[in-house]
């Protein structure tokens, strides 16, 4: 069966850092100008090695916590008639959370891998994952997925 793969990361453009700068954001955006995390073209956008993109697989740029905002994603899965999205990565209670709730109210099913996940500590992955998220998806793990792929 042939998966489609997207991979979807944060990159900060410095037009983007200016315009948090200027503007009154939150603590996490405010860490991300300070540190200068997440800037488009160095070590702090770009995908880790052991996931890194294979041949035919889609990179989308995003600009914030949502995968969907500001981004190709809800238009890829558009054109490749996709209703099913599986979501893994960083942050359990950021990422994985407010995308699966904006893949929800777009009518989207979201199963989400809970191996394939992680986030700042062990207490926020297991609270979000265990108390807030099994009312939008539903909680699998890559094994559960690979078999049922057949």
């Amino acid at each position: 069966m042939n998966v489609p793969v997207i991979h979807v990361v944060i990159g900060l453009t410095e037009a983007d850092r200016k315009l948090l700068a200027d503007l009154p954001v939150g603590p996490m955006f405010s860490g991300i100008v300070e540190t200068g995390a997440f800037t488009e073209g160095t070590w702090g956008a770009e995908i880790h090695e052991e996931v890194k993109p294979h041949e035919g697989e889609f990179i989308v740029i995003g600009r914030g916590t949502n995968s969907f905002y500001a981004t190709d994603l809800g238009r890829i899965l558009r054109v490749l008639n996709i209703r099913t999205v599986v979501l893994s990565g960083v942050a359990t209670n950021m990422v994985i959370e407010s995308t699966t709730r904006y893949a929800c109210d777009e009518l989207y099913e979201v199963i989400i891998l809970r191996d394939c996940c992680a986030s700042f500590n062990e207490e926020m992955h297991s609270f979000t994952l265990d108390n807030v998220l099994p009312n939008l998806a539903t909680i699998s793990n890559s094994e559960e997925f690979i078999n049922a792929l057949g």
